[in-house]
């Protein structure tokens, strides 16, 4: 697919050193949930990230600043932490309205598994590894509005929880959808949408039926490793767990 331009337009804070930024770009194609974009943020420093949205512009900029200069064809939105620190961590800590990036890439094989008929999709996961799935999370809503849907989204702390506002913002008119949120150093009066403790622990107590149930692994590459193996050890069947990392693990 050719390049195309990305002009910032709004960057949000979710949760300290997570943030929601919004681009314009010059070109809008169709995306498959699930799938990333390869940002260049100066030459030789490129950055692949999850896409939440990547709108069509129909000639409203819903308030946001578009110099005329500038053609717009979509709208395209990005979640980003810069807890790890590295030069891509910094840049966008530093980055102002305004600046234009390259859009080198569109891909990715991340996404819903077709041909299946599982009675349930538990999403679960961690930091900005939630990107891809509220795409993902509308797209089944809309095609499976019948099927069990939770989002498992863990966390240290609740201050820390950025998941629940935005799922329901972007996602408030479906109504299959229960969101638990878990939180692994926090003290609290536990409800059902609520726990205490690592998604590896919360999880297993909301499974009803191992084999009908597709499990989507999306976060820290710590996280995906232990969820993928309690989910075996509990006798989920390997093709049923799905997973996407955002880093590696050291060896």
């Amino acid at each position: 697919m050719p390049a195309f331009q990305a002009y910032l337009l709004s960057k949000q804070t979710l949760v300290p050193q997570v943030y929601q930024f919004t681009f314009a770009t010059d070109l809008w194609l169709p995306f498959k949930p699930g799938q990333f974009v390869s940002l260049e943020l100066q030459p030789g420093l490129l950055r692949a990230y999850s896409i939440v949205k990547l709108e069509n512009f129909k000639g409203s900029n819903l308030g946001l600043v578009i110099p005329d200069s500038f053609t717009t064809r979509g709208l395209l939105t990005l979640l980003i932490s810069t807890k790890p620190g590295g030069l891509a961590s910094q840049f966008f800590e530093q980055v102002q309205l305004g600046t234009l990036l390259k859009v080198i890439n569109l891909t990715g094989r991340f996404g819903l598994k077709t041909n299946t008929q599982p009675k349930a999709r538990f999403f679960v996961a961690t930091g900005t590894g939630l990107a891809p799935f509220i795409p993902m999370l509308k797209q089944s809503l809309q095609e499976n509005p019948n099927l069990e849907h939770k989002l498992f989204f863990g966390a240290l702390q609740r201050t820390l929880d950025f998941a629940r506002n935005l799922l329901e913002q972007e996602l408030h008119n479906f109504t299959n959808l229960q969101i638990i949120s878990c939180f692994d150093q926090d003290n609290f009066v536990e409800t059902e949408d609520k726990k205490m403790g690592r998604v590896t622990q919360v999880v297993p107590q909301y499974i009803t039926d191992l084999l009908k149930t597709e499990f989507y692994l999306c976060g820290n590459p710590y996280m995906i490793k232990d969820m993928q193996e309690v989910l075996q050890q509990l006798g989920v069947p390997k093709e049923q767990i799905i997973k996407e990392s955002f880093g590696s693990i050291s060896r």
